[in-house]
């Protein structure tokens, strides 16, 4: 019979289920496995990491910067702490923009920046930045490498 207190029910759900989970844990990972290897399963496992990614984009950009530097050998010491999202991109101070996607990557987007990319993802090395500003070695007018220069000096005296 149902508590009349939601959460007094919810509590007894959750205990329900961690009995459960004990008991079938290799049962249930099979079956999520089985189900990601469908169409239908890869969709559903595709839009829940794009759910995740727009609710927490610090975790999103932290565990992408872990894979690079994992890819790259560099040495990484990030924290979920040491990933700030400003608002404005400090360099160019055009607003930054999470998404995710297709086609996520716009000039907006935030983007974790190393000050010496040889000394890797550790802390005081890095900085969030917009896309933008981060790729702008490529091609940039002579305003915005200005504009760069003046927050290089600023962060790497």
């Amino acid at each position: 019979m149902p508590y009349k207190d939601k959460r007094k029910n919810q509590d007894c759900k959750n205990a329900s289920f961690r009995r459960y989970y004990r008991k079938n844990r290799k049962a249930m990972i099979d079956r999520v496995r089985r189900r990601r290897l469908t169409e239908h399963g890869r969709e559903l496992h595709r839009k829940t990491e794009a759910r995740n990614r727009l609710k927490n984009p610090e975790r999103a950009i932290l565990n992408a910067a872990r894979q690079r530097a994992r890819k790259l050998g560099l040495p990484f010491d990030l924290t979920i702490e040491n990933i700030i999202i400003p608002k404005l991109c400090p360099v160019l101070g055009i607003p930054l923009v999470f998404r995710v996607g297709h086609g996520s990557f716009q000039p907006d987007s935030p983007s974790l920046d190393r000050f010496r990319p040889a000394r890797g993802y550790v802390q005081g090395n890095v900085a969030v930045i917009s896309w933008r500003a981060n790729k702008i070695k490529s091609n940039a007018t002579l305003k915005e490498v200005k504009a760069i220069a003046r927050w290089m000096e600023e962060m790497c005296p």
